[in-house]
């Protein structure tokens, strides 16, 4: 995966990218506080994956450590774990 290198690019694509990773990071908690081993594992090797290959990039690639892309990660993260909340409600 590349990094865009244009400021909306970089702010959308670390957007879907903390998404993504706190949506994964709520989910899993609250599998473990209903203490679903099946929905815990899942979504601990998915956290575990996204986490290294956006580590691999932000080393990898300077667009990924512009202010854009910090911005992106900030909101991203937010709108991840409200979705989350919402989506494992209706699904555990």
């Amino acid at each position: 995966m590349k990094v865009p290198k244009s400021r909306t690019g970089q702010f959308a694509f670390f957007f879907l990218m903390e998404f993504i990773s706190f949506f994964i990071i709520c989910a899993s908690t609250r599998a473990q506080a209903k203490g679903s081993y099946a929905w815990t594992g899942v979504t601990s090797i998915l956290f575990s994956l996204q986490a290294f290959l956006l580590a691999k990039m932000m080393v990898e690639d300077a667009s990924a450590r512009t202010w854009w892309a910090g911005a992106g990660s900030i909101v991203g993260g937010c709108v991840g774990d409200l979705a989350s909340v919402w989506a494992t409600m209706h699904l555990f």
